[in-house]
């Protein structure tokens, strides 16, 4: 950045409010970081600070921090600058402040934008390397948003009375599991009907008959239906149902990844710059019914880390793919901070 930059950021760091701005170097200079990202830098005297140019939407909630990296003796400082008025000044909206009683690591946490404009972040320090992380509550990445499965249960109105009538424990009555396994074989929303076979065969294994949980397994097994008919049917329909009905319906298995499954993750992985993943959290489970192969189950974790190896984001996602290893989608609230 130019003297004309330095001087009144220089003055802002010394609690002045506001940072004169110089036509458009400001943010002509700044480097643009995007959410859910980290940089490195090295601040020394002949480039005292760093800029880095934000957007959002007012209301907007985001998070900076930064910390010493590569063994620095660096004492960094943290601003963030809001928009410039039309007096050609940018007010000083916050400071970072020591997080976790660590004074080198500085973050400003949940701050919400007050417009929707274009912010500062400035890190500068004593010179030495640092670290950046920039986080936003609207971004997702690198989670793949069109491939997202909606978890959510939706059981019947008959389902939810029954359930509320035995949260005390009380005896399923054989009437009442016919009668609620009838409506899972007749209900043509597969959302409806699997919730409502997750829900019977959940209460029923904590006090129901072998002839009950019989009845309801049945209901369950004409609507999966075999294999084949199982992979015709919409493909967050089939993940929602092996995440719904594990351990119920599905019994569950440890294996080994098929090579198709394991150039998917490696796909997924590769979207996002520079991570790589944490095998010691990648778990492989297959569903299975009566002997016969549903589909499979992939949690695994993706990282990146800093100069230090520093775990710096994580991404834990779930997969799911037909029994011919195709996929169907996945689960994943995108990256997050390792300690969060």
């Amino acid at each position: 950045m130019t003297a004309r930059l330095l001087l009144p950021l220089l003055a802002a760091c010394a609690a002045a409010p506001d940072m004169p701005a110089a036509t458009a170097e400001d943010l002509s200079l700044a480097t643009s970081i995007g959410p859910q990202s980290f940089m490195h830098g090295t601040i020394s005297a002949a480039q005292p600070h760093f800029a880095y140019a934000v957007r959002g939407s007012a209301g907007e909630v985001i998070a900076a921090d930064v910390w010493p990296t590569g063994k620095s003796p660096l004492q960094p400082w943290l601003l963030l600058f809001g928009p410039r008025r039309p007096d050609g000044h940018r007010a000083v909206l916050a400071h970072g402040q020591p997080r976790n009683s660590e004074p080198r690591h500085l973050a400003i946490d949940n701050f919400h934008l007050p417009e929707t404009a274009g912010c500062l972040l400035i890190v500068g320090g004593d010179g030495g390397q640092f670290t950046l992380r920039f986080w936003m509550q609207s971004s997702h990445l690198p989670r793949q948003d069109a491939w997202q499965v909606d978890l959510t249960a939706a059981p019947s109105a008959a389902m939810v009375a029954a359930t509320h009538a035995h949260e005390n424990g009380a005896p399923w009555t054989d009437a009442e599991v016919g009668s609620l396994s009838a409506g899972i074989e007749q209900e043509q929303d597969l959302r409806v009907a699997f919730s409502d076979a997750h829900l019977l065969l959940w209460f029923l294994a904590q006090g129901g008959s072998a002839d009950q949980i019989a009845r309801a397994r049945r209901a369950t097994a004409q609507v999966v239906g075999a294999p084949q008919h199982f992979r015709s049917l919409e493909r967050t329909m089939q993940a929602f149902a092996l995440f719904t009905l594990e351990g119920l319906f599905f019994t569950t298995a440890a294996a080994e990844a098929p090579p198709s499954i394991e150039e998917q993750i490696a796909r997924l992985i590769a979207t996002w710059p520079g991570a790589r993943e944490d095998a010691s959290l990648r778990r492989v489970r297959t569903r299975s019914f009566e002997g016969a192969l549903y589909g499979w189950q992939v949690d695994y974790a993706a990282e990146q880390r800093d100069l230090d190896g520093k775990q710096v984001w994580l991404d834990l996602s779930t997969e799911w793919f037909d029994s011919r290893t195709a996929w169907l989608g996945e689960s994943s609230a995108g990256a997050g901070e390792p300690d969060d």
